[in-house]
């Protein structure tokens, strides 16, 4: 029997059905009583960091039967136009920005044969069932909060690090103990609607995820989506020094100063000041957001220029007309570099689709 081990003691896993974003719930609530036991009345902060829906594909069999046979009918292809109309209504997505094409390399769905389809609906059921039991956990973490009188006052955070992973790398017997299975870039392009490309790459499909915040006692409405380049990951941390009360860097002189700020104006209804640039960089790939515009490089190839305002979906690469504010961009990204130590090279990653 495999051995875990927390805070430097080992636990056993159980027999029969286990599965570990179950078990980090299990641990959260615990830290949560413990915490809330030792001091009633300071703050706590809790990175509550599930397992799924990371690769690879593992779930629960009752929650992949709920979902088997439900994305055979349509496909990627029709579901990402489903979605992308609910993202328009929604008002998460603005005309003129349209929907990206689905990425070259990744066959029409109707173009499979019906095992290719089977197999495909089956990844996507495991998958699915993986965020199913990522919502039972949050419904079970959220019951926890109002058991200790302490939903009311609790700030949530909720996002994931980066874009849909478009590597296709299938191992063993899908779902099967040690097997390991992506979903590929198929369903990744579903899963990154309406942008392009994936994790790896700095075009939004890689770098724009959902981030909600959800404050009872003092955010407003929960309806509210705001559009403006306001906020960034860098951000999270002054926001919850703030409200613990901590003064940074503290007694540690020797850290860096903190280049974001704190979101706690926004969650009250107050606008801030957009940062100056919103920079990405990973393995050779950049990419740099100043008011709305954008660049990004692909696979170390040329700088694309976006005008975000209008094309969000960066379907529309602007550096040929607009030269100036490219050399203006390019320059802002430069000097960045220059002063953060950024060095360049690798390449980003992007799988062909891979057939069965």
């Amino acid at each position: 029997m495999r051995q875990f081990h927390l805070d430097g003691k080992p636990f056993s896993k159980p027999a029969g059905d286990w599965y570990l974003t179950d078990k980090n719930t299990d641990f959260a609530m615990k830290f949560l009583e413990e915490e809330k036991q030792k001091n009633p009345s300071k703050p706590i902060f809790l990175y509550f960091a599930l397992n799924a829906p990371h690769n690879p594909l593992h779930a629960l069999a009752k929650d992949v039967a709920i979902y088997r046979g439900k994305y055979k009918a349509k496909g990627w292809d029709v579901l990402r136009q489903e979605r992308f109309d609910r993202q328009v209504n929604m008002g998460l997505i603005d005309p003129p920005s349209i929907l990206s094409p689905r990425t070259p390399g990744i066959p029409a769905w109707k173009d499979l044969g019906s095992r290719e389809q089977d197999i495909e609906d089956h990844v996507m059921a495991v998958y699915a069932g993986m965020m199913d039991n990522v919502d039972q956990n949050v419904g079970r973490m959220m019951a926890k909060l109002k058991e200790l009188d302490m939903y009311d006052n609790t700030l949530f955070m909720f996002l994931s690090d980066n874009g849909s992973d478009g590597e296709s790398h299938r191992g063993g017997q899908l779902n099967a103990p040690g097997s390991n299975w992506q979903r590929g870039s198929g369903w990744a392009n579903l899963g990154n609607t309406p942008f392009r490309h994936y994790k790896f790459n700095q075009h939004n499909g890689g770098i724009c995820t959902p981030f909600f915040a959800w404050w009872p006692n003092v955010i407003v409405s929960d309806k509210k989506i705001e559009k403006t380049f306001s906020g960034q990951i860098i951000d999270l941390m002054p926001t919850i020094n703030e409200l613990a009360g901590w003064k940074y860097p503290g007694k540690f002189a020797s850290l860096p100063p903190l280049e974001g700020k704190s979101l706690v104006p926004l969650f009250e209804g107050k606008p801030i000041a957009p940062h100056e640039a919103i920079v990405a960089h990973l393995k050779g790939e950049e990419s740099m957001i100043s008011g709305n515009w954008k660049i990004t490089s692909f696979k170390n190839d040329q700088w694309e220029l976006y005008n975000l305002e209008t094309d969000i979906t960066e379907n529309k690469d602007l550096s040929k007309q607009e030269p100036e504010i490219l050399a203006s961009m390019i320059s802002k990204w430069n000097a960045y570099r220059k002063n953060h130590n950024i060095s360049t090279g690798g390449g980003g990653r992007v799988a062909p689709y891979v057939p069965h």
